[in-house]
């Protein structure tokens, strides 16, 4: 109780102690919490984009398969194939299975083949702990735990995509993997075609594992912070408060007359021991100013009253009628009633009446309020004591103070302190932002000069923090960007005072590395640019991965050439080149005679190899413009663009005939095919597309297997047979 109501001074510095280190461990708490959150957010967005990608490659698949060109084993295999190969962040992977409930089939699982086909009702395959329905679906925690790869048909099932938390092993170099189990939040999306679910996950102990640390730098600042606050609060009440709090009662004991008037002991030679020796002397000035005192009272700035325990006054001073309005008759025939606004007088009056029984209640100061004649009220502060050599307690000295300009200070003063608390708090956590931001952030004054960065920004540009200071962000250029790239951003801040983007920067090493940077000016009331705040994040890695995936969705993944894709944008490109300048176009079907006979006899890797080498081959025999593409097994097609006329287009083919004729060797073996070729020309003044271009090269390509195969053969108006299907037979030429 003692604490509650009248706390001391030291038990003040303990408590604010113990509040500071209080707050400091709520905001460690909240700021690791909410990092948490955002590292989470992340893994979901990642992988839910990574398993989109797969997704992409099994529907590429599958719309070779609609149009004819692969048989659904064969698109199916291939789709599981490209899937199985795609790896991300080291050992990070793609799995399929089936749609079938209650119990559903492993299609592929590239770590462990084991369970490529077969039904996924094992304990030992594990359970789920929660899923989610979809991106924005509520999470739900599964009570009891469902078996996993079921939770995850459902999820797939109900929501067409979602998210499962569950403990799976992580894959070791080789295709062994832990006996200990992780957790994994992974993303899963139905493929309805094929009645596929297919799915990727990502660990979750690595970002435990940073909130770990984030634990544990946090407790030792508060332990950096909080051991130097107690150590200086404890000398604090030591060598300061305890000295205060023996002078303070000894002087209690004096001013109360339990102890006469006597110099206190000086213990010290400090500030205190010079406070206690200044009151030492003050006692012998007292002594001998008391009786000029008295007089100075007669002419104080406050109003003196001197009235009766009933509350009648006696005698006033002039300043008590010029601070309530009253003259001194008016109020010497008054009762303090008049004037006081005390909601319960009869109570004060009663206190007044205990003076002489409880003497040492008094002097006593309170706080209240008067009313003057003219009805207004001021507060006011009043110092009440026994009238001096009244040892009955029958009059008081009242020594009345307006204090309506200490309340306004006071209030004011009481605003300002807490506007002062709340912009410190906010200056606190902009500094934890600041300090712990993952994005490096960098200031500037308005002329560019760099005033002060974060731990992240020498974290990706590898300049130190001193390093940095005093200049401007030129240091990181990289010179990727034209000048008009740095005039438009600088507009952009003057004008709508922030630009966003991505940009090229250059690290301490000399290595390159993409940002995406945001800048913000902030500036003052009237306008002008305080400074410059810029926030970026090294996407780099982002940058290779997207570029990897764009390759693997363009590029056969055998041979290295464009892939059906591809080739239809180049295609395009090409057919409106040719039309722009008036030249012949050629498309070359080209089919392997023989092919199937090779992979028959020496196996898939032979045939693999006679694929890329003869794909090199046939690339080599072309010139530096001309693509050529593998659309599938044995079939590429070639587009021959900037043709001055057909003998050109033809003497091309020709190359393309010798190089897949040439022998390739395999294991000790030599592996020879040839080529039917199929040729479809593009003329000025023609308005065919790619898709009847590509039609009539295959058309033409089957009359030259039909006419003996090794051999090219031009598509000709006569042997179309106007639906765009295979001729058996026609007069299309041959070389």
């Amino acid at each position: 109780m003692t604490f509650a109501l009248r706390p001391s001074v030291r038990e003040k510095i303990w408590a604010m102690v113990v509040l500071f280190l209080l707050g400091l461990c709520s905001a460690s708490i909240i700021a690791i919490l909410a990092e948490r959150e955002i590292l989470l957010g992340e893994k979901k967005h990642t992988v839910r984009r990574l398993v989109e990608v797969a997704h992409s490659i099994a529907a590429h698949y599958a719309a070779q398969e609609q149009r004819g060109d692969l048989s659904t084993a064969a698109a199916q295999d291939a789709a599981k194939q490209t899937i199985r190969a795609m790896r991300y962040d080291e050992n990070a992977y793609f799995w399929i299975n089936d749609l079938s409930l209650p119990v559903p089939r492993m299609v592929m699982h590239p770590t462990a083949p084991e369970l490529d086909g077969q039904p996924l009702d094992d304990d030992s395959l594990g359970y789920a702990s929660s899923l989610q329905l979809g991106t924005d679906g509520p999470k739900t925690n599964l009570i009891p735990p469902q078996k996993l790869f079921v939770a995850l048909a459902n999820v797939a099932q109900q929501g067409g995509h979602g998210y499962i938390t569950y403990y799976w092993p992580k894959p070791l170099p080789g295709s062994a993997s832990t006996t200990v189990r992780y957790p994994k939040l992974s993303y899963v999306k139905a493929f309805e075609p094929w009645g596929w679910s297919i799915g990727s996950g990502s660990y979750l102990d690595d970002v435990d594992a940073l909130i770990h640390a984030q634990i544990a730098r946090k407790l030792w600042l508060i332990l950096g912070i909080g051991l130097p606050l107690i150590v200086l609060a404890a000398l604090l009440a030591r060598n300061i408060i305890g000295p205060l709090v023996r002078s303070s009662r000894a002087l209690a004991a004096m001013t109360q007359g339990s102890q006469p008037m006597a110099p206190l002991v000086v213990e010290r030679e400090d500030e205190i021991g010079t406070l206690i020796h200044g009151f030492n002397q003050l006692q012998t000035t007292l002594h001998r100013s008391e009786a000029r005192f008295r007089s100075v009272v007669e002419n104080a700035g406050d109003a003196i009253y001197i009235h009766d325990r009933f509350g009648w006054i006696h005698d006033v001073n002039q300043i008590a009628s010029e601070q309530t309005g009253y003259s001194r008759a008016e109020l010497l025939a008054a009762s303090v009633r008049l004037l006081d606004t005390h909601s319960d007088f009869d109570s004060l009056c009663s206190l007044w009446g205990i003076a002489a029984t409880e003497p040492e209640r008094y002097p006593m100061t309170v706080e209240s309020a008067h009313r003057r004649k003219d009805g207004t009220v001021f507060p006011i502060e009043v110092r009440i004591s026994v009238l001096p050599g009244d040892d009955q307690g029958l009059r008081f000295v009242a020594m009345v103070r307006d204090i309506t300009r200490r309340k306004q200070a006071e209030a004011a003063l009481l605003e300002k302190t807490r506007a002062l608390a709340r912009t410190n708090a906010k200056l606190e956590q902009l500094a934890t932002v600041f300090s712990h931001a993952r994005e490096g952030v960098m200031i500037t004054a308005p002329d560019g000069t760099i005033l002060d960065v974060n731990e992240a920004f020498t974290r990706i540009t590898t300049y130190s923090r001193d390093e940095a200071l005093g200049h401007t962000p030129r240091l990181l250029k990289s010179g990727h960007q034209p000048r008009e790239f740095y005039e438009a951003m600088w507009n952009a801040l003057l004008q709508d005072g922030h630009w966003s983007g991505e940009v090229w920067n250059r690290r301490k090493d000399g290595s390159l590395y993409a940002e995406l940077l945001t800048i913000s000016a902030v500036r003052e009331p009237d306008g002008r640019t305080q400074h410059f705040v810029a926030l970026f994040t090294d996407i780099s890695a982002q940058k290779a991965h997207q570029q990897q995936l764009e390759y693997i969705a363009r590029y056969d993944a055998l041979t290295g050439l464009p892939n059906r894709m591809l080739l239809a944008d180049r295609l395009h490109q090409a057919i409106t080149q040719a039309r722009r300048r008036g030249q012949p176009l050629a498309v070359a079907y080209i089919d392997l005679d023989g092919f199937k006979a090779v992979n028959d006899t020496h196996g898939h890797a032979a045939g693999d190899q006679l694929l890329t080498t003869l794909a090199r081959r046939m690339r080599r025999s072309l010139r530096e413009g001309d693509t050529i593409a593998r659309l599938g097994g044995d079939e590429f097609v070639a587009v021959l663009a900037d043709l001055p006329d057909r003998e050109t287009g033809m003497t091309l083919v020709e190359r393309l005939l010798q190089a897949a004729t040439e022998v390739v060797h395999h294991a000790g073996h030599p592996l020879q095919v040839s080529a039917s070729i199929g040729v479809a020309y593009h003329l000025p003044g023609d308005e065919h597309d790619a898709d009847l271009l590509l039609r009539q090269a295959d058309q033409a390509m089957y009359q030259a297997k039909q006419a003996g195969k090794n051999r090219a053969q031009v598509f000709t108006a006569d042997n179309s047979t106007g639906n765009g299907t295979r001729a058996s037979n026609g007069s299309a030429s041959s070389m």
